[in-house]
């Protein structure tokens, strides 16, 4: 059994399919063929994936200042158009770095009060293509979540986070009504005396 390979390029895409289908034309005939394997296709993404609503990373702070529980909105406008992964999360990264957030639409520098402000680091693994997010509050007593204005348009489910783990409105609420109602005192972080 002898194998031919046939390389197709995009000039032979049959121009009448739809925008995702994808059919190719062989611009030779072939005779005896008893099977067709497609060995590779490369295609290249050039289609914007920042957009719209994908263009605003938000996430949420609670922090608790000793008597009560407060909150900001935090985003960082992202640039409309075609990104790697690891360019978006880099480019929130570095927006967070230099205070080029923004808090309720006015540049925030990351704090609430006179604390110290937190450091969320936004990372990307090239050899895994897994994203990943870590925060440091320091000795602060703040919480972290990622956030969407709709849970159906996020930028952080394009980023691979897992959408039932991103809060919209009515979930940052409830967050902030069950903190306010149940942790109205710091002892419960306090962690165990080692002996």
């Amino acid at each position: 059994m002898s194998y031919k390979y046939v390389h197709i390029d995009s000039s032979n895409r049959s121009i009448a399919q739809p925008v995702h289908g994808f059919t190719v034309s062989v611009p030779h005939g072939s005779t005896n063929v008893s099977r067709v394997a497609l060995k590779s296709t490369p295609i290249s993404n050039t289609v914007r994936n920042i957009y719209g609503d994908y263009t605003h990373a938000r996430w949420i702070e609670y922090y608790w200042n000793g008597t009560q529980w407060l909150t900001k909105d935090y985003m960082v406008n992202l640039p409309e158009g075609y990104r790697l992964t690891s360019d978006t999360m880099a480019f929130i990264q570095s927006q967070m770095e230099a205070f080029q957030m923004y808090d309720s639409e006015v540049l925030s520098n990351h704090q609430f009060e006179a604390e110290s402000p937190s450091i969320a680091t936004f990372n990307h693994n090239d050899s895994t293509h897994i994203n990943g997010l870590a925060f440091d509050s320091g000795n602060n007593i703040k919480l972290f979540a990622l956030s969407a204005v709709t849970t159906s348009r996020s930028v952080w489910e394009r980023l691979g986070f897992q959408k039932n783990k991103v809060l919209n409105q009515t979930t940052a609420n409830t967050v902030l009504e069950y903190l306010t109602a149940n942790y109205t005192s710091v002892q419960w972080l306090t962690p165990p005396q080692q002996n």
